[in-house]
């Protein structure tokens, strides 16, 4: 079971989390889909099916939208990746036994109980306050036009120093509890991921902006198709700043502080719906961020650095299907020597 815990995403992002996070949970879908594909382990991912239903089935306690526990955030399920594993060897206790936890991990941090619920950025928001805000108003309607101070504060990657709470918290918080609170009719199944190398896995990683531009390649169609075939040809569109100047200088404009996407070599960019309900902006951000890890691996392989860059400020395009707003996009640059 995969699900969201808000907090640090909020608390960098403020009113814009909530698409970050739908993208972050693609992401972290396709990296589990990737890896057991490397491995042979045949797995399929649903993104949508009841919270409760998911926190049941993992032994969870689940209330108005989240699982609970005392003194820690509330984590909104989202997703599930089922793996089809070979039954454990003779005698070696389940893996979800007191036993079979404490032989996985036997040096919890801190004498914590293995597998025990526990905020992963350390913060401990109190519940949400009534709803800020809707799913629809966080996903489908114009972004606010904000500066984002966050950029230039939190480039070092400390944590926040107090519990996030607030406005921004209350009113993602809400809009998550009721996208997991959907009911079983909105559960989609995601399509499979090609494997890839072990190698690629271990080397994928977020290039610095200095490797992104300079090179003047076009990202190889392999990368496009890569995303293409699991976003959809007609919501994959690579654009190359160089040769578009006037639509790179926009596109900077608009994602939250990251000017350089201008001088990239290739500005791949996953697209969507211009203002989607919120059970389709759900499905479309989390194909978004699926496709995108699936791209990225596929640059990897062939030796191209990749920056992904997932905050955008209402920004929608012209194409010739019409309009389509742009919820992803990876910063892609020429072939390194290795």
């Amino acid at each position: 079971m995969l699900a969201l815990n808000p907090a640090r995403t909020v608390w960098r992002y403020g009113p814009r989390s909530l698409p970050v996070l739908l993208l972050d949970l693609g992401h972290a879908v396709g990296a589990l889909l990737a890896a057991a594909a490397a491995r042979g382990v045949t797995a399929r991912a649903e993104i949508g099916p009841p919270g409760r239903t998911l926190a049941a089935e993992a032994g969870l306690p689940f209330s108005d939208g989240a699982v609970r526990w005392p003194r820690t955030a509330p984590e909104y399920p989202m997703a599930v990746v089922r793996l089809d594993l070979p039954p454990p060897p003779s005698g070696s206790a389940p893996l979800d036994s007191p036993d079979g936890l404490a032989s996985a991990a036997p040096d919890a941090p801190g004498g914590a109980v293995p597998g025990s619920p526990r905020s992963l950025d350390g913060t401990v928001p109190g519940p949400p306050a009534p709803p800020g805000g809707t799913a629809s108003e966080l996903l489908g309607g114009p972004a606010a036009p904000a500066p984002c101070p966050e950029w230039s504060t939190t480039r070092s990657g400390r944590l926040p120093t107090a519990p996030v709470a607030g406005a921004d918290l209350d009113m993602v918080a809400a809009a998550l509890a009721a996208l997991s609170s959907a009911p079983a009719a909105a559960t989609i199944e995601l399509p499979p991921v090609p494997p890839p190398s072990a190698g690629t896995l271990l080397t994928r990683h977020s290039a610095p902006w200095p490797h992104i531009g300079g090179g003047g390649a076009a990202v190889p169609a392999a990368v496009t198709e890569a995303a293409a075939a699991l976003h959809g040809t007609e919501r994959v569109l690579a654009v190359h700043p160089r040769e578009v100047p006037d639509l790179a200088a926009a596109l900077a404009e608009r994602c939250c502080g990251q000017p350089q996407v201008s001088a990239a070599d290739t500005l791949l960019l996953l697209l969507g719906s211009p203002d989607p309900a919120p059970q389709a902006a759900l499905t479309e951000h989390v194909s978004a961020g699926l496709a995108a890890h699936a791209a990225w691996l596929t640059a990897t392989a062939t030796g191209h650095p990749v920056r992904p860059v997932g905050c955008w400020l209402d920004t929608v395009l012209h194409t010739p299907q019409g309009r389509r707003r742009v919820l992803h996009a990876l910063a892609v640059g020429s072939a390194r020597q290795r």
